[in-house]
């Protein structure tokens, strides 16, 4: 049996899943973000599947290369589920965990922080925050003398 084709069932378990998660959020504050930041004329189906899909080819990018050999996918702790051979020490597996590192962690957790804050400045630019009002009480009764 060829070794390294037991870390397809890794790649398909966590490693895709996970950084499809990851993309997904960074997309989905992306576009919150230009929902309320971009005037857009008419509701356009294109963009959210070109989203979705890119995130996935991105995240087949990462993934993938394991099983071309830069670094590995193993098993980890007990041997009940697997990913990146952390533990390697070679200098492939240290700039593929760096790269992975960078692309699939900062850069998406990076967006996603500059979205959420720039929607937020622009909310609050828009008025003064909202404040309970008091609560309406009925207006005393009217007496009518003659």
């Amino acid at each position: 049996m060829d070794p390294d084709s037991s870390d397809v069932p890794c790649v398909e378990e966590k490693g895709m899943g996970r950084i499809v998660s990851l993309i997904s959020l960074a997309v989905l504050s992306y576009d919150r973000y230009s929902t309320l930041t971009v005037y857009k004329r008419a509701p356009d189906y294109r963009k959210p599947l070109l989203a979705v899909g890119g995130s996935w080819l991105y995240s087949l990018l990462w993934t993938v290369p394991p099983l071309l050999g830069w670094s590995s996918y193993g098993l980890e702790g007990a041997g009940t589920s697997c990913s990146v051979t952390w533990t390697e020490r070679t200098a492939r597996s240290h700039s593929y965990i760096i790269c992975l590192f960078i692309f699939c962690l900062v850069l998406p957790v990076t967006a996603m922080v500059y979205c959420y804050g720039r929607l937020l400045y622009t909310v609050k630019q828009v008025g003064p925050p909202l404040t309970l009002a008091p609560p309406l009480t009925p207006p005393p009764p009217t007496i009518i003398t003659k």
